[in-house]
């Protein structure tokens, strides 16, 4: 199984040692996101470590062995979907396209708990609480 990763479940795994953390560490599949997640975690590190509670050190120790499980697509994989993701993600939330055109190009489902995904029916979405039954883990 291949699972396209949003930033919400990195950003989970970043702030609790728990399910999602458990998941990109151990999981038995592919894990892959996108650049623009690489970014946004940049951007809100001090948020993040202040949730955390952890050093700025400690954050990125941390991230780099969660980015050794998770592949990050090239952008020119996804270039192709764009349009269509932008289409499909039209007055929901155009931040996450590139999630949906990485879904596209690489026919896998979108790890989120961002409810706003639900809110379109081209990809396919699972959420943690999907993930865990899946993975015959019936709790968080």
């Amino acid at each position: 199984m291949r699972l396209v990763v949003d930033t919400n479940r990195i950003v989970a795994a970043l702030v609790k040692d728990g399910f999602s953390r458990s998941v990109i560490l151990h999981f038995d599949g592919e894990l892959i996101t996108v650049g623009l997640a690489e970014e946004e975690l940049r951007r809100h590190a001090r948020e993040i470590t202040e949730k955390a509670g952890i050093s700025e050190t400690g954050l990125w120790l941390i991230l780099e062995r969660l980015f050794s499980r998770i592949t990050v697509l090239d952008d020119r994989v996804i270039a192709v979907y764009l349009d269509e993701a932008k289409e499909i993600m039209r007055g929901i939330d155009d931040a996450d396209v590139p999630f949906v055109a990485a879904a596209l190009a690489t026919r896998s489902p979108i790890w989120s708990d961002d409810k706003h995904f639900q809110r379109q029916s081209r990809v396919d979405v699972i959420t943690s609480k999907q993930l865990a039954e899946k993975l015959g883990r019936g709790s968080l």
